[in-house]
């Protein structure tokens, strides 16, 4: 974010929908030891690529899995070497319309629809912040 105000705005709502913790790259790197007194993430999710995913190496618990989905910077992704062996991590890559795609995961997509739709009526699923606009 480009502002100390912007970055909270969005640290309060990643907590408000139930993240337990929410800090940038920078504050990674300012807090070495913080992160190394946490228990270590077992998953970390990418949508960016290129060099912001190196913390996301760097923090992942020993046979973590880094889950790629998306590639904002443009750019490819460093792959260290030391937490691939020493650390067992995993790559994965995943892309949603090769599920939408695959008629054999049509009725877990329906499943999985009905399930978010009752989190939605019982309250525990909150939408982000949107702007409805009207079909034309």
């Amino acid at each position: 974010r480009s502002t100390p105000e912007e970055t909270e705005a969005t640290r309060s709502a990643l907590l408000e929908y139930g993240a337990t913790l929410a800090i940038t790259e920078d504050e990674i790197k300012e807090c070495k030891e913080m992160i190394d007194y946490l228990k270590k993430p077992k998953v970390a999710f990418n949508c960016l690529g290129g060099k912001p995913t190196l913390p996301l190496f760097r923090n992942l618990g020993k046979s973590g899995t880094l889950v790629t989905y998306g590639g904002m910077t443009r750019q490819p992704i460093p792959t260290p070497i030391g937490p691939l062996i020493f650390k067992d991590i995993r790559l994965r890559g995943f892309m949603v319309s090769s599920i939408v795609e695959n008629p054999e995961f049509h009725s877990k997509r329906l499943a999985m629809f009905d399930e978010i739709s009752q989190w939605m009526v019982d309250g525990s699923l909150q939408l982000p912040p949107h702007q409805e606009l009207p079909h034309t």
